[in-house]
């Protein structure tokens, strides 16, 4: 619960640095938040190898929130939770995770449909256990990947993202994602 606490913490701090670089910038400004909801496939996470699982899911929901630093550059911070449990081989949750990163949009994207790169770091818990033994993973991870945003109108869009969280070794886990977005003038 601790852990959850801060990471909520850090989520408000990431939010509010987000819009403060917006707002130094208002005239290309644009900020937003999001609910969403996520696939996590960590079949070759940590976590999940402690156990040897194959084709382990979980389903997650999250909050975001972000903004345009200029035309090409925006912030975002996500803070979330995992919504079901795997429980096919091992019993495997996401506890929470939050995360902060940077999108690039290439230069002369459309307004409406707003193709971009993210690069970040994710903070996330998962708990596994087999058979009465258990154990935990609460680590730091790079991620990065690729998405698109679609406006419909000048306030509610849809982004649908690609996310790899990569951990310190070679294992890591792949995240897609869609969430409905609403944005403030």
């Amino acid at each position: 619960m601790v852990a959850v606490k801060q990471g909520f913490r850090t989520y408000v701090l990431g939010m509010l640095v987000a819009m403060v670089a917006c707002a130094s910038n208002a005239s290309e400004s644009e900020a937003y938040v999001s609910a969403g909801v996520a696939i996590f496939d960590v079949s070759s996470f940590s976590a999940a190898n402690l156990f040897e699982t194959d084709d382990v899911s979980i389903y997650g929901a999250y909050l975001s929130s972000g903004g345009s630093v200029n035309d090409w550059v925006e912030l975002e911070v996500k803070i979330g939770k995992g919504i079901n449990k795997e429980e096919d081989v091992a019993d495997i949750e996401l506890d929470y995770f939050f995360g902060v990163s940077v999108r690039v949009t290439p230069l002369g994207a459309s307004h409406a449909v707003k193709p971009y790169i993210v690069l970040g770091t994710v903070k996330s818990k998962f708990e596994a256990c087999f058979s009465g033994e258990c154990a935990k993973l609460d680590e730091s991870n790079f991620s990065y990947g690729i998405g698109s945003t679609f406006k419909f109108g000048r306030k509610i869009g849809l982004t649908a993202e690609y996310l790899r969280v990569k951990d310190l070794g070679n294992d890591g886990a792949n995240v897609i994602s869609a969430s409905l977005d609403y944005f403030f003038d």
